[in-house]
């Protein structure tokens, strides 16, 4: 047998074996180990930027829900439309005067 050739008895083959047998599983072990855990960070990785995206999504989606009533508001509101072009470019009323202070 191969333990003949290094001259070791049965029990002290056994022995090796069995040490041998322990270091392999150990390493196996360690490395399902290491590439289980890089797997979990991934995981985490990926679930933080979906969470962003998702929030950003909201916000977007948020905005343009404003945008769209602020659009329907400027159809159908014609009050809205002079007070939007009385806020932004500052047009007068028929009835007003406008006075610019600097």
């Amino acid at each position: 047998m191969g333990c003949d050739i290094f001259r070791l008895t049965k029990e002290r083959c056994y022995k090796a074996l069995l040490c041998l047998t322990s270091l392999l599983f150990l390493i196996v072990s360690l490395v399902g180990g290491i590439a289980v855990y890089r797997s979990y960070r991934q995981c985490k990785v990926v679930e933080m930027k979906e969470q962003q995206q998702w929030e950003r999504y909201q916000q977007m989606k948020n905005k343009f829900e404003i945008q769209q009533e602020h659009v329907k508001e400027l159809m159908e509101n014609p009050d809205f439309i002079e007070h939007v072009a009385r806020e932004r470019i500052q047009i007068a009323g028929e009835d007003e005067v406008l006075f610019r202070f600097e």
